[in-house]
């Protein structure tokens, strides 16, 4: 019914009426499945429940996320101090169109839990869990942390262990460990232990973001809530590789903050892992090679990688031998990112990127190198000897000529996305109408040309005619949608695309000088 109503034009105050004669299960399935129905039918489900249903399954109001081609529901799951008479019955009315699940560690009950030692109903819902999964259908889950709290991991421990089914598929963790107890620490570690032990077999994306704490708050007693071992920054990453290396779905993992102090465990020489896309951050490059001397990233295909090692001599060094590591564990790469804080020049970038030409590039991108002024320019042709088969080039704050602007096609015949610095000024030569360029011979591709400096707004009117008809002449089909990607274009972006656009229709603007 949902489905063809879908395709229907109904005014609100009709789809109210329509629920007040709906049972709470078609309520329910009108909420899980139809987006325009969904605020009626959550309205009257809100309405029609017993009070100590609300209690049970908190259904939030803008509980349905509706992304492209998905409909994701989040509940709040509470499990109340005194549990109703019926609970389990009305949990399994709700429960399989529980799909998401996003747990804050900073709970309301957790003093009364702290105090109490347990919630009073809690026994009753642990003692089902053994023989029941609570949430069938639950896919996503996100335990997020924003501020550090003492006490809230005891009481998230005993919920999680029974909410979250084996059938996970993706898990969000984020956790600020500044200011906790050793005590609260270790609880949270042995959480995310079991958690990653029993969803590991389906796993398929998994995010971890520790802010960890410093090794002065570990070593602190701790009368009131100490660890019973000792405990190391980077903990948290160092079990999690442990079940990574045997997640054999896993194909997308996210570490925006690898520890300085990571110790990677022993792990086994092969591995099920089959991962796909990697995205790592640290500031250094020593946690980088322990994770490229596992198994993990041999089946890579996508690397995201940052650091902000300094840019000294002996640093850059140090990343060439990190890239040679990757080249030679992770061959399968075809698209790579990276993000260098302090890079110096452009002998010393391409220093770095040398390992990787023995790898089938299709997108390189490079952000966040700080080069010398003025802008330093890099060969073309010489990343078209690396990487031929690139499709996607995007080197910020370095620069390439118009006169290799002019030929890039001949020698990245693929390319479909450039994104450079560009001079400021024109070559006059290249300005005469007769001039002599390398026509674009791939018949249906088009290029999107990007600069992240802001050339066209030193254009006068005249050379900005003269450049876009210029561009027209080497690419028949260019785009440049996005040209000074970055900036807040001003009027001369504007007129530059409408110039360009003319030219592009085969109907150029009469400009006078």
């Amino acid at each position: 019914m949902s489905t063809a109503l879908s395709y229907c034009v109904i005014l609100p105050e009709i789809l109210d009426i329509v629920c007040r004669y709906l049972t709470r299960g078609e309520l329910a399935c009108l909420a899980r499945t139809s987006r325009f129905f969904f605020h009626s039918a959550a309205r009257e489900l809100w309405s029609s429940w017993p009070v100590e249903d609300k209690d049970i399954l908190n259904l939030l109001p803008d509980s349905l996320v509706v992304k492209p081609g998905e409909k994701i529901t989040r509940f709040e799951v509470h499990i109340p101090a005194v549990l109703p008479p019926n609970y389990f019955e009305r949990f399994n009315l709700y429960a399989p169109f529980v799909k998401h699940v996003t747990v804050s560690l900073a709970w309301g009950h957790n003093e009364e839990y702290i105090h109490q030692k347990h919630l009073p109903g809690w026994p009753m819902v642990a003692c089902y869990a053994r023989n029941h999964v609570l949430l069938p259908n639950l896919k996503k889950l996100d335990i997020c942390e924003r501020y550090s709290t003492t006490t809230s991991s005891r009481a998230c421990a005993d919920w999680l262990s029974a909410l979250v089914p084996p059938s996970l598929s993706e898990l969000d963790i984020f956790r600020n460990f500044v200011d906790d107890s050793p005590g609260c620490i270790e609880r949270y570690l042995k959480l995310i232990d079991g958690i990653l032990a029993r969803t590991s077999a389906n796993l398929e994306r998994l995010r971890i973001h520790a802010i960890e704490p410093s090794i002065n708050q570990l070593s602190a007693p701790s009368p009131n809530d100490p660890a019973s071992e000792t405990l190391m920054p980077g903990a948290l990453i160092s079990k999690a590789l442990k079940h990574i290396v045997g997640m054999p779905r896993l194909r997308k993992l996210e570490i925006p903050e690898l520890s300085l102090t990571l110790e990677v465990p022993d792990l086994p020489a092969s591995s099920t892992c089959r991962l796909n896309s990697l995205q790592i951050a640290c500031g250094a490059v020593e946690p980088l090679f322990h994770i490229w001397r596992t198994p993990i990233p041999a089946h890579l295909s996508h690397l995201s990688l940052s650091t902000n090692w300094p840019g000294t001599t002996s640093a850059v060094s140090e990343l060439h031998e990190l890239t040679t590591l990757i080249a030679a564990v992770s061959p399968h790469i075809t698209k790579i990112s990276f993000y260098f804080a302090d890079i110096p020049d452009t002998d010393h970038l391409l220093d770095v990127l040398y390992p990787l030409h023995t790898l089938q590039l299709t997108e390189l991108i490079v952000n966040g190198v700080q080069l010398t002024q003025p802008v330093q320019q890099i060969s073309l042709r010489t990343i078209a000897e690396y990487w031929p088969l690139l499709e996607v080039l995007e080197i910020r704050h370095v620069g390439t000529s118009f006169n290799e602007l002019v030929t890039v096609s001949s020698y990245l015949p693929r390319l479909t996305c450039l994104l450079m610095q560009l001079e400021s000024t024109i070559p006059p030569e290249l300005l005469i109408d007769d001039t002599a360029v390398q026509i674009d011979t791939r018949p249906a591709q088009e290029l999107e040309l990007v600069s992240d400096f802001r050339c066209v707004h030193t254009f006068n009117p005249t050379e900005t005619n003269e450049f876009a008809k210029f561009l027209t002449k080497i690419w028949r089909s260019v785009n440049i949608k996005c040209y000074c990607r970055g900036y807040n274009h001003g009027p001369e972006y504007e007129e530059f695309k409408v110039v360009l656009a003319q030219h592009l229709n085969g109907t150029p603007p009469a400009i006078t000088a």
